[in-house]
């Protein structure tokens, strides 16, 4: 079976909103779609910082990388000096992407140390995040 390749259109023709297809093709939105877009929003002037978190398993040098399991795909700082930076992590999903047993887990210890973890799936969802970072450091 083929899975489509995801949302064809130019990205000024995109018409994704939170649904999980294109309003203008009908195609899937993939997660890969999504993330240049919601990085933009995320980390432009914002004072957010975010970094890949490349998780996997080097076999050839017998070792496992990344934060653990749960970790999210961005982690980093947001800062509004004079305030102390704040830890997040930010998990993307496709619109009808699920969190892991391990990301919920993560989230809540992220939560228990006054960090933010926070699904992000659409750029509504990418502003309420910089929303609350901001609350936090207003």
């Amino acid at each position: 079976m083929t899975r489509a390749p995801g949302c064809t259109c130019s990205r000024s023709a995109r018409a994704w909103d939170d649904a999980p297809r294109c309003a203008t093709c009908g195609q899937r939105v993939l997660e890969s779609q999504l993330t240049p877009v919601l990085l933009q929003i995320l980390c432009g002037g914002t004072g957010l910082v975010l970094a890949r978190n490349a998780q996997g398993y080097d076999a050839e040098r017998r070792i496992k990388y990344g934060l653990g399991p749960g970790s999210a795909d961005y982690v980093g700082l947001y800062s509004r000096p004079p305030l102390p930076a704040l830890y997040v992590e930010v998990e993307m999903k496709s619109p009808d992407g699920r969190l892991s047993t391990e990301q919920r887990a993560r989230q809540q210890f992220i939560a228990r140390l006054n960090g933010v973890y926070a699904v992000v799936r659409c750029e509504a969802d990418a502003r309420v995040l910089l929303d609350r970072l901001r609350g936090c450091h207003g």
